[in-house]
C-alpha cells in the first residue's frame, strides 16, 4: 500500500539518505529505504564517497564508475521498473549546487527514486572534519570529469543545497557514534565523518527554514554483525538479492562480512510509550520537535499542540515516554541530547534535571528513559546506562531525588520498560543479545532483586503488557524470524511460559495495551505499515494479525479508553502524526490526522 504523497498541512513526504560509500545504504539502510520506494514516499540517497577504496587513479575512476552503475541496478530492482542495457533506464543530469556540480541520477520509470553521487575520495571523510581540503574523484566516463574541491564547509553546503533541492521529510544516516560495546572492528571513519556532515547540513536546513524537518533516523553499521538475526526470511532473501545479485556483479570486491543482509537495526530508540491514558480516560501523545516535546490529547477531537518545552536551549531532547501516576496524572520522561534525563507533569509544573548517570563522554551512550510511579506514588526513572547496565533515581519523601544507583546488568539492549504490578511492586524488564533480565522489587516501595526471565530467544528490547488479571508479561521480537514471541506469569505469579504470536516482519519494539481486558500487541511490519494482534479473550491467547496499512519510519503506539476503544498512532513519513481508532466494537477507522507537519 502507498502511503500519501501529500500529507497534513501540504508537505510532502520524502527520505534523502546520506552515506559514505555506495552500498551502505543497501547494507545498513535497508529495509528501511526498500520499504518507503514500495510505499510510495520519494526516496534520493546521497553518496558522500567515490567509494574508489584508495586505488590509484585509473582504477579509481573505473571502480567509482562501477559502483555507480551497481547501486543504479539495485534502485532498479528496488523499483521494480524495467532493465535496460547500460543503465539506460536512468535519466543523469549534472547539479550545481553550494558551488561544485555533482551527479545526479533520476529512475526514469519512478521520477520519485533518485540517487546523487558527490565523489570525495574514499577512506579520507574524516579529514575534511580536521580541516583538510579534499579533491573529488571523478568516476569513468562520468557526467563530472573534473576533480573538484572540497574542505568540510563545502561538504555541508552541498548537502544543504541537496535538502533544499529534495526537501526531505526523513533523513536517514548511519550512527553517528558506534555503539562502543559493539565496536569491533572499529566502523569506518567515513561512516561517522558522512553522518557528522548531514547532521550539520540538516541542522542549517532547519535554522534557515524555520522547520524542524526532517527528522533522523540512525542506523548501526559494523555493528550489527554483533546482534542478533533480526528479519524475516523473505526480508532478509530481498536485502540479499538486493546487494548479491544487483550490486556485487559490479563490485565483486564487496563483501557482507558483518551479517548485515540477515540484520537492520537503528541505533537508538525513541520506543513505544509515548501515549499514555491518564486518570480520567484522556489519551495524550507526545512527539519531539526541533528538541522540544508537543502534545496533543484526545481521542475523537484532537487538540493541541501543547508545547511542554524545555525552555533551556541546551536541553533539547530526542526521545520522550509517559507514564501515569497512581493518581492518574500524566508525567513524561525524555532523554536530552547530551544524555540527560528529564522529568515533568505533563499538565503543570516545570521539567526537573536528574541528569545522567555517566557524565561526559559516556552520556552518549546512555539510553532513553522509562517512568513508573512506587506503590506510595513516587515516580522512579531506569535508563540503560552507557555500561550496559541498569540504573535508577526515585523521589524521595521529601519531595526530592535520590542520586543515580547502578542496579547492575550487563548487555542490556536500549530501552529497558517498567509497570507497578497488582502487587504494588515495581518490575523492570531488558533484553539482552541472549535473553531477557528482570528487576522486581521485594517489597513495595523496597529495593530490586534481579533474575532471568525463560524466555524465547530476543532481538532488540522488550516491552511490558497486563492481562485482566492483573498478571504482567513481555513483548519482544524473536530473533531469527522477526515474529513477535511473549513471556507471562503463570497463575501462580511464576515466570515460566512463553509462546510465538507470529506477526507480519518488521522491525522495531513492541507497543502494547490493555483494552476490554485484552492485550493489544502493536508493532512496526514489514512494509513500513503498523499491524495489531488482539487477545481473543481476557487472560487468553491470541487472534490473528491485522495490517493496518500506513506507513511510519519509526516504532508505532497504542492507548486504551476506558470505553473500550484502541487508539494507535504512529509519526508519518511527511512528520505529521495519524492514528487509527478501534471501536469496543472491534471497528477499524480509516488513518486520520492528529496533527500536521508544520
Amino acid at each position: 500500500m502507498r502511503s500519501r504523497a501529500r500529507g497534513a498541512g501540504g508537505v510532502s513526504a520524502a527520505v534523502l539518505a546520506v552515506v559514505a560509500h555506495p552500498d551502505d545504504d543497501l547494507l545498513f539502510l535497508n529495509p528501511d529505504l526498500d520499504a518507503g520506494i514500495h510505499a510510495g514516499v520519494p526516496t534520493c540517497v546521497v553518496y558522500v564517497s567515490a567509494g574508489d577504496a584508495l586505488l590509484p587513479v585509473g582504477p579509481a575512476a573505473l571502480r567509482a564508475r562501477d559502483r555507480q552503475r551497481g547501486i543504479q541496478d539495485a534502485y532498479r530492482a528496488t523499483a521494480g521498473t524495467a532493465d535496460l542495457p547500460l543503465q539506460d533506464e536512468w535519466d543523469g543530469v549534472v547539479v550545481e549546487v553550494g558551488g561544485r556540480h555533482v551527479e545526479e541520477f533520476t529512475l526514469r520509470d519512478r521520477p520519485d527514486v533518485r540517487v546523487v553521487f558527490v565523489g570525495l575520495p574514499d577512506g579520507h571523510l574524516a579529514e575534511l572534519l580536521s580541516g583538510a581540503t579534499l579533491l573529488t574523484v571523478p568516476a569513468a566516463g562520468g557526467l563530472v570529469a573534473e576533480p573538484q574541491p572540497y574542505d568540510a564547509g563545502d561538504a555541508v553546503t552541498v548537502l544543504l543545497g541537496l535538502m533544499e533541492r529534495h526537501r526531505p521529510t526523513v533523513l536517514h544516516v548511519t550512527e553517528l557514534f558506534a555503539d562502543h560495546r559493539y565496536d569491533t572492528p572499529s566502523s569506518h571513519p567515513d561512516h561517522r565523518a558522512a553522518a557528522a556532515l548531514a547532521v550539520a547540513a540538516a541542522a542549517r536546513y532547519r535554522e534557515q527554514g524555520g522547520t524542524w524537518l526532517p527528522s533522523l533516523v540512525e542506523h548501526r553499521d559494523y555493528g550489527v554483525g554483533h546482534h542478533p538475526v533480526n528479519l524475516a526470511p523473505a526480508t532478509r532473501a530481498r536485502k540479499r538479492t538486493l546487494f548479491a545479485d544487483e550490486y556485487q556483479p559490479w563490485d565483486p570486491a564487496a563483501a557482507d562480512v558483518f551479517g548485515a543482509t540477515d540484520r537492520a537495526y537503528h541505533r537508538s530508540s525513541r520506543g513505544t510509550r509515548w501515549a499514555v491514558t491518564d486518570g480520567d480516560g484522556v489519551v495524550w501523545l507526545l512527539a519531539v520537535r526541533d528538541g522540544r516535546v508537543a502534545c496533543w490529547h484526545g481521542p475523537g477531537t484532537w487538540r493541541g499542540p501543547g508545547d511542554l518545552g524545555p525552555d533551556d536551549p541546551g536541553s533539547g531532547v530526542t526521545a520522550v515516554i509517559a507514564a501515569c501516576g497512581t493518581d492518574g496524572a500524566p508525567h513524561v520522561a525524555a532523554r536530552t541530547h547530551d544524555g540527560r534525563t528529564v522529568v515533568r507533569p505533563i499538565t503543570g509544573g516545570g521539567w526537573t534535571d536528574l541528569g545522567t548517570p555517566d557524565p561526559g563522554a559516556g552520556s552518549r551512550y546512555v539510553g532513553t528513559p522509562t517512568l513508573v510511579p512506587n506503590a506510595d506514588g513516587r515516580l522512579q526513572v531506569f535508563v540503560v546506562n552507557a555500561g550496559g547496565g541498569l540504573s535508577s533515581r526515585w523521589e524521595t519523601l521529601d519531595g526530592g531525588w535520590h542520586p543515580w544507583f547502578d542496579l547492575g546488568g550487563t548487555d542490556l539492549q536500549d530501552p529497558c520498560d517498567a509497570l507497578l504490578d497488582a502487587t504494588g511492586r515495581i518490575e523492570v524488564v531488558a533484553a539482552t543479545r541472549t535473553g531477557l533480565v528482570l528487576w522486581r522489587q521485594a517489597v513495595p516501595d523496597g529495593g530490586l532483586l534481579r533474575g532471568p526471565v525463560p524466555a524465547l530467544a530476543p532481538a532488540g528490547s522488550a516491552t511490558f503488557a497486563v492481562n485482566a488479571d492483573g498478571r504482567p508479561e513481555i513483548h519482544h521480537r524473536r530473533a531469527g524470524s522477526a515474529t513477535v514471541a511473549t513471556s507471562w506469569q503463570d497463575a501462580d505469579f511464576a515466570w515460566r511460559s512463553s509462546a510465538d504470536l507470529g506477526g507480519h516482519g518488521g522491525i522495531g519494539a513492541v507497543a502494547n495495551a490493555t483494552v476490554q481486558g485484552r492485550i493489544a500487541a502493536v508493532v512496526r511490519n514489514g512494509g513500513g505499515g503498523v499491524s495489531v494482534a488482539v487477545q481473543e479473550a481476557p487472560d487468553s491467547g491470541y487472534g490473528p494479525w491485522t495490517d493496518l496499512g500506513g506507513f511510519t519510519p519509526d516504532v508505532p503506539t497504542v492507548a486504551a479508553t476506558p470505553d473500550g476503544r484502541l487508539v494507535v498512532a504512529v509519526l508519518d513519513a511527511d512528520g505529521g502524526i495519524r492514528q487509527r481508532t478501534r471501536s469496543a466494537a472491534g471497528r477499524w477507522t480509516p488513518w486520520r490526522d492528529v496533527a500536521p507537519a508544520h
